[in-house]
């Protein structure tokens, strides 16, 4: 794991990022010199993974840091964490370096649940940039969040029904909403905060950080809502893995990939062996 920038600028109220509405990045130099270190130094490493907040913000510094690493022929598999407001070509030229797989935070295709936390995007725009990365070759680690402000049972039925359509996701992520004392405004307006907005209406289960957790190290849901409680949430979590990774469709694609490439192969098996212990 390396790191290329911090912060980021965005005000997303559900991110608990240390450095928000700021953001600063490393020359190109700098970076390509650490990149033929690993290349020298460490011949193992197969995949770099950027530890950026949100890897794409200035897309021509984006677009100059995968030139060089074209020009210095490095030759790299790497992964990274962005936002979907990336271009066509800059999503081509991100692959031609070698980048392999985005964690894209999608959240929700409700867009009233996106705008109640200031994602400051549309749903058809990340639809958009998830097409392109189909076109381009670019796999997708997709973040979803159920019982935001405003979920309904509806309105998590449909991101659900939504995900399974959507095109270039190679692996799901899905978790109850995870709600902190340092967040920052989900509603402009009102100027609060999700912790605020919880609080105050009672919709917070516990404040015991001790039963935040369960044994095996995955999330309670601590937040009731009065026709969305946290024991239907948290089915509606394991309903969307179900939903999505027993799809026989992607199970055709998942055999297809792994036949392509050993380490796919490894990767694959590995995934499907602790997805099955988890959810059977």
């Amino acid at each position: 794991m390396i790191q290329s920038a911090w912060g980021c600028p965005y005000n997303c109220s559900f991110c608990n990022e240390v450095i928000k509405n700021k953001y600063r990045h490393r020359s190109v130099e700098s970076i390509i010199e650490e990149l033929k270190w690993i290349k020298t130094n460490l011949p193992n490493v197969k995949e770099v993974i950027w530890d950026d907040p949100t890897f794409v913000v200035d897309e021509s510094f984006t677009q100059e840091l995968c030139s060089s690493m074209i020009e210095n022929r490095l030759n790299m598999k790497w992964s990274t964490m962005t936002r979907a407001n990336i271009s066509l070509d800059t999503l081509k030229l991100m692959r031609k370096a070698g980048a392999r797989t985005m964690h894209i935070g999608l959240e929700s295709a409700t867009q009233s649940a996106l705008n109640a936390v200031n994602k400051n995007m549309e749903f058809e725009d990340e639809v958009r940039y998830l097409e392109n990365c189909k076109k381009v070759g670019i796999l997708n680690h997709a973040c979803f969040i159920l019982g935001l402000p405003g979920d309904t049972k509806e309105s998590i039925r449909a991101t659900i029904e939504r995900a399974k359509s959507l095109p270039a996701i190679d692996s799901i992520q899905c978790f109850p909403l995870i709600p902190t004392p340092f967040e920052d405004i989900f509603d402009k307006e009102s100027k609060g905060t999700i912790w605020e907005y919880l609080t105050k209406n009672n919709y917070l289960i516990t404040r015991d950080y001790s039963k935040w957790l369960k044994p095996n190290g995955s999330y309670n849901c601590i937040v009731n809502y009065p026709d969305l409680s946290n024991v239907e949430i948290e089915k509606f979590v394991e309903q969307f893995y179900k939903e999505f990774y027993y799809r026989l469709s992607f199970i055709f694609r998942k055999i297809i990939q792994s036949m392509g490439s050993w380490e796919e192969l490894k990767r694959n098996s590995r995934s499907f062996s602790t997805f099955r212990s988890r959810y059977r």
